[in-house]
């Protein structure tokens, strides 16, 4: 048996064992509520957004942030000056983006009462 054959092979099985109870998941019946507010054992979606993504999002656009930062004030050259700049200003878009759509999901939530 080849070495591809052994990775397919050996792939497939950890899909197969893992997949299972991923399966079995999908068999419970969940509706649409259940998903967006949670049920006893389940966390909704928008709490896992809200607790997970959005910061995990708000800490990588300020660490490119800061990155640009580092790079406008320590490093020598006009090329690295201007591309630091560049990196703060689409930063500081993201960040206002972020926050925006953050805002706007939060206020439709809190008006549809989900």
């Amino acid at each position: 048996m080849s070495f591809k054959n052994k990775a397919t092979s050996f792939f497939l099985t950890i899909f197969a064992i893992a997949g299972n109870p991923i399966a079995s998941y999908a068999a419970t019946a969940r509706t649409f509520n259940d998903i967006v507010n949670g049920t006893d054992n389940q966390p909704s979606i928008v709490s896992f957004v809200n607790t997970f993504i959005v910061p995990l999002l708000y800490a990588l656009i300020f660490l490119f942030f800061i990155f640009g930062v580092v790079r406008y004030f320590f490093t020598g050259g006009e090329e690295n000056r201007e591309k630091g700049k560049k990196f703060v200003i689409w930063a500081l878009l993201a960040m206002v983006a972020v926050f925006s759509v953050w805002g706007v999901v939060n206020i439709l939530l809190s008006t549809l009462g989900v």
